[in-house]
């Protein structure tokens, strides 16, 4: 029988939420990433600062990223 079994974990180091405002789509948030670690049985890596996470807020509920 096959079983799921974890492909890797990720560790993110994140910073601050940043406010932008609202848009016509909902309040805009910004993360930015500051670093990190992926590791698995078969697999290892260094998440390296730069990139970033966008969402919208939705009047729904829900978040857009």
């Amino acid at each position: 029988m096959i079983s799921p079994q974890p492909l890797f974990q990720v560790r993110a180091e994140l910073a601050d939420i940043l406010h932008l405002g609202a848009t016509p789509y909902g309040e805009r948030r910004v993360i930015n990433i500051l670093g990190g670690t992926v590791e698995g049985p078969r697999l290892r890596g260094t998440i390296l600062p730069g990139g970033a996470v966008g969402a919208d807020d939705l009047p729904v509920g829900a978040a857009d990223i």
